[in-house]
């Protein structure tokens, strides 16, 4: 796999994972969840920002444009969502769609720790030390958001997913997660 190819699928999938975050964020204010949407707002101009220095590096340092992939349109909405109201939805389609939300999330922050350190042990044996260690700092990143996201869903386990409860952390949520927004656009 060229440098050229490691560059194109790790912009391709940060792109995806800009616009899954967005979805998410819709999502879950969709289900009055404003802390929850607070959170993928945050994950999505972080992942924005990622994106933003993984091709300013690579034009930096290989004088070269990233080459642009097709993208294909995540689907985290279901489908059926679009013909309700907000007022329409129930505890059970919060608390299942919680639950859903997060495993989802999870997994596809899995899949990216595998591709980025895919893309970091090719680097490193053809050499490329240096673009290396510009990709490690995006494992480390994935890694603390999977962490993240799994002690979330173990805390909502333990709790059975009791809506009352989630609800009362919302304002908690959208607070830090504001104020981390704050840090990533300034």
């Amino acid at each position: 796999m060229t440098i050229e190819e490691i560059y194109s699928e790790i912009a391709q999938h940060m792109v995806i994972g800009m616009m899954i975050h967005e979805h998410y964020a819709n999502y879950y204010y969709f289900l009055n969840l404003d802390g929850y949407k607070t959170c993928h707002e945050y994950h999505f101009y972080e992942e924005t920002y990622n994106y933003r220095c993984l091709c300013n590096y690579y034009m930096r340092h290989h004088n070269k444009l990233i080459k642009e992939s097709k993208i294909i349109v995540p689907e985290i909405i279901p489908s059926s969502w679009y013909q309700y109201t907000r007022e329409d939805v129930g505890s059970n389609t919060i608390r299942e769609s919680i639950k859903s939300g997060l495993e989802d999330w999870i997994k596809w922050e899995q899949d990216t720790k595998t591709l980025y350190t895919k893309m970091y042990k090719t680097l490193m044996e053809t050499n490329e030390v240096a673009d290396a260690c510009f990709i490690k700092m995006f494992i480390c990143d994935v890694d603390n958001e999977i962490a993240e996201a799994q002690k979330e869903l173990l805390q909502l386990t333990a709790i059975n997913f009791d809506i009352p409860t989630i609800m009362v952390e919302q304002s908690k949520k959208t607070e830090y997660y504001t104020k981390e927004i704050a840090k990533v656009l300034c």
